[in-house]
């Protein structure tokens, strides 16, 4: 699961590293299934080959790029936290990609949301992680949310109680 663009620090250790749930691409896939109706219907309606042969090819070409743009989005997405910061990489479209990068140091709080059905039973749902920064970032449709949130803030907490120790020892030195 590793990206190649994620260069560690030296010094700083990977903690986990974390995908958006399989469950995500039940919806697309649903759709993309809805869709197929399209030709077969042509095909009853019109009752003519020809017309049957377009809807198929025009089918084959928007359901391709569509589950082309969802899959390339998933699986290009991607969270990481180290001993240091804590990374994100989303993919959200083929022309769109955002990146994040805040320092543990920096975290202030997390919280999770879990919405709907889907997302109760199969454990699924988003980070909210507010910084020092003024910015509020959302790692989208984790995996067990909580066990990772308790991860990052304990990393957190970890990370102050470090920083305090170096404060109170530069200030005696």
């Amino acid at each position: 699961m590793s990206n190649e663009k994620f260069k560690a620090r030296p010094g700083e250790d990977i903690i986990f590293e974390v995908r958006k749930h399989p469950a995500v691409l039940f919806r697309p896939i649903l759709y993309l299934t809805l869709f197929s109706l399209l030709p077969v219907s042509a095909f009853i309606f019109f009752k003519f080959p020809l017309v049957f042969l377009y809807a198929v090819l025009v089918w084959l070409f928007c359901g391709g790029i569509y589950i082309f743009n969802v899959c390339f989005g998933y699986f290009k997405t991607q969270y990481i936290l180290t001993t240091e910061r804590l990374l994100g990489f989303e993919q959200k479209n083929l022309f769109h990609k955002s990146t994040l990068e805040i320092p543990l140091s920096k975290i202030q709080d997390a919280r999770v949301s879990i919405k709907g059905f889907w997302s109760s039973i199969w454990d699924f749902g988003t980070i909210y992680v507010s910084s020092s920064l003024q910015e509020k970032v959302a790692l989208h449709q984790v995996e067990e949310p909580e066990k990772l949130k308790e991860e990052i803030m304990g990393r957190v907490s970890k990370d102050n109680k470090v920083d305090d120790k170096k404060k109170i020892e530069n200030f005696w030195n």
